[in-house]
């Protein structure tokens, strides 16, 4: 006679540590998905904060760089005739104004109201300037004067810090009884994520002057 098998399932017992090792192995796994996707996320939220800093550093060099171009600057060798443009101006370390011949139409080293550039810092955003009143001499206007547009995107980067230093070194002139004005800006930028503000990122640079100012030294 053959005797029928006995088959045996799981105990109660047994159900429950395989649920609790199951569901403490899926919490392991959502903790790592999870982890992951907030490292990606502020990855790219890094990358998108660094981009933007780098913009606005890329267009304050390359204008800077332009400080002090005339077309006619090579009138400015022979007295009286002066360049109007060479005047660089460093107000309270956040604000940076400068000329330069935009439209290379200034015969009289005079710059025009397109003529005004300049940078500031104003209340977590970069202004440039792109026009102002037309002056002459020393003092051309002040960081409140002119026509600023916003270069950062306020609604995802603030800007927490702009600061200029201005280095200038004084060299022979071509000419006898002239001499040349050598300058460089040193730009510090500090910007960070609006949605984040912990997460802030730091760039510098530097833009040196091709056009030195010619001065004539006295009798």
């Amino acid at each position: 006679m053959l005797m029928q098998g006995r088959h045996k399932g799981f105990s109660l017992i047994e159900l429950m540590i395989a649920t609790t090792i199951g569901l403490t192995l899926l919490s392991g796994l959502l903790y790592l998905f999870t982890s992951f996707s907030r490292a990606q996320t502020d990855r790219l939220m890094t990358l998108r904060l660094q981009q933007e800093l780098r913009a606005i550093m890329n267009v304050m060099i390359n204008d800077i760089r332009r400080a002090g171009y005339w077309s006619g600057a090579a009138m400015a060798w022979k007295p009286p005739n002066a360049n109007g443009f060479t005047n660089v101006q460093l107000i309270g370390g956040d604000c940076l104004l400068y000329t330069y011949d935009a439209r290379k139409d200034d015969k009289d080293g005079i710059p025009d109201s397109e003529d005004h550039g300049g940078f500031k810092l104003d209340k977590g955003r970069i202004r440039i300037r792109t026009s102002a009143s037309p002056c002459q001499g020393g003092k051309c206007g002040t960081c409140d004067s002119g026509v600023w547009w916003t270069l950062n995107d306020e609604k995802s980067v603030s800007i927490t810090r702009l600061q200029f230093r201005q280095v200038n070194k004084m060299a022979a002139g071509i000419l006898p009884g002239t001499r040349q004005l050598h300058q460089r800006i040193d730009i510090v930028l500090e910007g960070a994520l609006v949605q984040a503000p912990a997460m802030s990122r730091t760039m510098r640079g530097s833009v040196y002057l091709p056009n030195a100012a010619v001065l004539i030294s006295s009798p």
